[in-house]
């Protein structure tokens, strides 16, 4: 991975967190998990011990792009410089925010610069299916300001039910024991509610990508719904909530404009 600072032209310096001054973020390597489908992922170690946010991207390819969140600030150069090597930025019309936090918000007003044309779809703003030319996005209103993401060509599902502060870079779930994984996905609050953890497993995917955890693949997507499920029914842990990581990782996420 390399580290990076946020690279906004006189843009505000973060306020340091109560646990110290902001650590430097760093992008990881860009890989398909389908066909013209990529996760670029991320780590921001946190000034807590032993936590941090493994945070993602997803990029989809058609006739058009899709670029599927947008990362933490702290990623910007790194980060935009990685998601412009897959593919042109004049291909890229379409920005979906699945939700209005720091990990997911990040790096909007870079994309935008880059990539003028796109238009910006997030939850609450008239969601409709995105038609890449060849390629579909179903857009599933998750919670009033989340969404999930469906990719049925490839049974790609993005969504934030695996999710958690983890103690390491962790972009796939197979290098996770459950034990590991559960620590992570208990210090989540709210937890996801049963229905929405059913809804989504209904879907079959066949990849399970998260904007703030790791991949699940193949025989690992059942076992990353299971996790989920007994992190929900699970007794909740005192300490740094998911949450908080992600309101200390960097300035305040900027309103989303069309």
């Amino acid at each position: 991975m390399h580290a990076t600072a946020d690279p906004r032209p006189g843009g505000a310096t973060p306020v340091d967190p109560p646990g110290g001054p902001l650590r430097a973020a760093e992008i990881g390597e860009a890989h398909a998990i389908a066909p013209d489908t990529f996760v670029v992922p991320g780590w921001w170690p946190s000034p807590q011990p032993g936590l941090g946010l493994q945070v993602g991207t997803l990029l989809v390819r058609g006739a058009a792009t899709a670029v599927v969140d947008t990362g933490l600030s702290l990623l910007g150069a790194d980060w935009i410089s990685t998601v412009c090597s897959l593919a042109d930025p004049a291909d890229i019309r379409w920005v979906v925010l699945t939700g209005p936090d720091r990990a997911r918000t990040g790096n909007l007003a870079l994309l935008r610069e880059t990539c003028p044309e796109a238009t910006v779809v997030a939850a609450g703003r008239g969601c409709v299916d995105i038609d890449l030319g060849g390629r579909a996005l179903r857009l599933l209103t998750t919670r009033s300001s989340h969404l999930s993401v469906h990719v049925p060509d490839q049974d790609v599902l993005w969504t934030d039910l695996m999710a958690g502060p983890f103690d390491r870079p962790s972009p796939d779930l197979a290098g996770l024991t459950d034990d590991e994984a559960l620590a992570a996905l208990a210090l989540r609050s709210p937890q996801p509610d049963a229905d929405r953890i059913e809804r989504l497993s209904a879907l079959g995917p066949r990849v399970l990508a998260s904007p703030l955890g790791p991949v699940a693949r193949g025989a690992q997507v059942a076992r990353a719904f299971d996790l989920v499920r007994r992190a929900a029914d699970g007794p909740r842990i005192d300490g740094a909530t998911l949450g908080t990581l992600i309101a200390s990782c960097g300035p305040r996420p900027l309103e989303i404009q069309a």
